[in-house]
């Protein structure tokens, strides 16, 4: 049907998001690994340390035509928001199950409708408003407060997740003028002195053995940056974002597997609740998407 993508780049799509999954999940299971050895803020450095490195023979050689002033308060928020974001996720890992703090992450797009309402004024709807009130009923599900104590260490999830929407919504507002690689080198390069300086305070410093999974972190974190956008050039968000739960599933593979972790049922009923807030979010919208370019081309 004219206006969709091919079956085969639809099966291709889905296989990018898939490996993205794996990307994260190997992702999140490292920086856990790391995090009785180092401060939250060092596994930063490292992440974007690694991250530069990998990035910078690019620059080098294409990137640097894309160096300009022109929106340079934004570039610099988005790097402030998604290093508190990052610092604030990685200290979580440390010290709640990997489950628990994949589903909680889930809640992304909601924070970021709720954002794009109470900052850029957008209108949010009767679908979405519901799907959102559901979607964060599915956090409550998981974090049951007055039920058992709320851990500190849950509520960092959902500050990181808060400070990702907004990464998110500068991200949208960027993405016209720079290149999705250069997004992903200014983040990385801003981040990095903002990790620095906190490092310094209680600089452990890595010994030989930590040097692979170091190494993972960054590999591992770049890769799922790569496979997403290939997953999203290939096939509609609506196709490919429920493929994104089974990173969920690796996590908890992973977190049984490498660290003992087995979350209760009502982290997995939690998720379920969330996933299909957000799932129907992102479908909802994309078919608004549509009908607009539709009605562009008329």
């Amino acid at each position: 049907m004219a206006g969709r993508p091919a079956r085969s780049a639809v099966v291709e799509g889905a296989l990018w998001m898939l490996a993205q999954a794996a990307a994260f999940s190997a992702m999140v299971a490292t920086v856990r690994w790391l995090s009785p050895s180092f401060s939250p803020y060092e596994i930063v450095l490292f992440r974007c340390l690694v991250a530069c490195a990998l990035q910078l023979p690019w620059f080098l050689r294409e990137g640097r035509r894309e160096l300009t002033t022109d929106r340079r308060g934004t570039v610099c928020a988005r790097g402030v928001f998604g290093f508190a974001g990052m610092a604030a996720w990685f200290a979580a890992l440390g010290l709640v199950p990997l489950t628990d703090a994949v589903a909680l992450q889930f809640t992304q797009p909601l924070f970021i409708i709720v954002g794009a309402a109470l900052i850029l004024g957008e209108g949010v709807g009767a679908r979405r408003a519901v799907a959102t009130l559901i979607g964060f009923a599915g956090a409550l599900v998981i974090i049951r407060p007055g039920f058992e104590a709320v851990s500190p260490a849950i509520l960092l999830v959902l500050v990181s997740v808060a400070f990702y929407a907004g990464t998110h919504l500068m991200t949208k507002s960027l993405a016209g003028r720079f290149s999705g690689a250069m997004l992903s080198f200014q983040f990385h390069a801003i981040a990095l002195p903002l990790a620095l300086v906190p490092s310094l305070a209680d600089w452990s410093g890595p010994r030989w053995e930590h040097v692979p999974w170091i190494l993972a972190l960054g590999g591992f974190g770049t890769l799922a940056h790569m496979f997403l956008g290939r997953a999203y050039r290939l096939a509609d968000a609506s196709i490919v974002i429920p493929i994104d739960f089974s990173k969920l599933v690796m996590a908890a593979i992973l977190g049984y597997v490498l660290f003992a972790e087995t979350s209760d049922v009502w982290t997995w009923v939690g998720a379920v609740v969330i996933f299909a807030a957000t799932t129907y979010v992102t479908r909802h919208e994309s078919r608004r998407a549509r009908a607009a370019a539709s009605a562009r081309g008329a």
